[in-house]
């Protein structure tokens, strides 16, 4: 299970089980995954199968962190997120009960010293060394404490998933279940997999799930040269049905993603660069038949992110009383705002930061006199808490810690 920094869903309770049945389509070549649930529902799932696509450098280099970023130079990033990821190492899984135990030693003899990049290192070697795996080079484990976090390879996805669907007035949760695979047998080559499982929803109804989005990446991690290289970089797409009729236009859902991921520009341009000392032979390149080569701009421009929307969609989220909605939006400002300008960046967080400061004020009349107060001792069920206007005190005290983030964010854009 991901890890949600603010909340989510009420979990089933202890007696609850789930079964799953796969079956596939001979006809059709379509898989077909239907959910049975204790109470007799059925809920089905249909898959169109899975795109793979190769991914250029430059779509490959998006997987690293900002190291500009001061909690990603630090370390910071690493040493929040480790103990909540799900790590697999060379087919051996890590309990996350083994982590915390290695965070909760370092904490009691860090002694204020917040040294949080020695810190991730040591908690890597140990999983290294747990899985009986080889331990990889220094350089190789300093890339990891920097990039295999949530500003790093947990964010390439999303990204570029979020960038595409609000296009389709769609939005993303953050993944429902996700693990990083690690694979290493030489101190100098580390293979990657990173799994996840997201669900689309559409804005308009938050609550209404459309689908469930499943995706691979995958790359290699070098030390050759006396640097640090990413190969092999991989996306695997399981896309339901469900996502193939979505179009504005003359786009469709379904043909920007293949875009996205194809990176043509890009493609070109490499394969040039590759072949430029081979003769001008070596310049003819079939184009993918989506690329217009009428308008085809050979120098491809960095990628965009565009955030201008978020304070729409967080007011979206609050009227609808949706701290998961609102949670999900936030973690897309953490994700995205270093890679927009200080300024593009501080004006979308101040407008997002008052519109939740807002929300807080508001619940806070419920809240702040708890429990004296008989309405804020009640836990509601997620239509009372609409119709009354109040969400749970669990949800009021993670918008709080929402709106502590949103805070930090400002504060450090406002330094940059």
């Amino acid at each position: 299970m991901g890890w949600n920094l603010f909340g989510g869903l009420i979990p089933p309770t202890a007696n609850h089980t789930e079964e799953k049945e796969h079956r596939h389509s001979g006809d059709s070549g379509t898989e077909e995954e239907f959910e049975i649930l204790e109470r007799g529902e059925i809920k089905e799932r249909r898959y169109s199968g899975d795109s793979e696509f190769q991914l250029t450098q430059s779509l490959l280099s998006q997987v690293k962190a900002d190291e500009n970023n001061e909690n990603v130079k630090s370390g910071g990033v690493a040493y929040k997120d480790l103990h909540r990821m799900n790590f697999v190492i060379n087919g051996q899984e890590i309990d996350r009960n083994f982590i915390n135990k290695l965070h909760a030693d370092l904490i009691k003899n860090d002694k204020g010293k917040k040294n949080y990049r020695l810190f991730a290192k040591y908690v890597f070697i140990k999983m290294f060394k747990h899985a009986k795996a080889e331990v990889p080079d220094d350089h190789i484990l300093e890339e990891l404490i920097t990039s295999c976090n949530q500003a790093g390879y947990l964010a390439l996805l999303p990204i570029q998933m979020h960038n595409i669907l609000k296009e389709y007035q769609l939005s993303l949760n953050d993944p429902d279940k996700e693990t990083i695979y690690i694979d290493c047998s030489d101190e100098n080559c580390v293979s990657i997999n990173y799994k996840s499982s997201i669900i689309v929803r559409n804005d308009d109804d938050p609550e209404k799930e459309i689908c469930e989005l499943g995706s691979s990446l995958e790359f290699t991690l070098r030390f050759q040269n006396g640097k640090v290289e990413y190969e092999n970089g991989k996306v695997t797409l399981t896309i339901p049905e469900q996502l193939k009729d979505y179009k504005v236009g003359r786009k469709s859902l379904l043909g920007d993603i293949k875009s996205c991921f194809e990176d043509a520009g890009n493609a070109v341009v490499e394969s040039l660069v590759e072949n430029i000392g081979e003769g001008p032979k070596s310049f003819v390149l079939d184009l993918p038949a989506e690329v217009d080569s009428d308008s085809f701009d050979i120098i491809p421009k960095n990628a965009v992110f565009d955030l201008g929307h978020i304070p729409e969609l967080v007011k979206k989220a609050v009227d609808a009383k949706d701290v998961k909605a609102l949670s999900d939006h936030i973690r897309i400002v953490q994700t995205c705002v270093t890679h927009v300008s200080p300024k593009e960046g501080l004006s979308v967080v101040e407008k997002t930061l008052e519109i939740v400061s807002g929300f807080i004020e508001e619940q806070g009349e419920a809240w702040r006199c708890y429990p004296t107060v008989p309405i804020a001792s009640h836990i509601y069920s997620a239509k009372q808490q609409y119709y009354d206007g109040y969400i749970s005190l669990e949800d009021y005290e993670r918008v709080g810690d929402l709106g502590k983030i949103l805070c930090k964010i400002k504060s450090d854009l406002i330094k940059m």
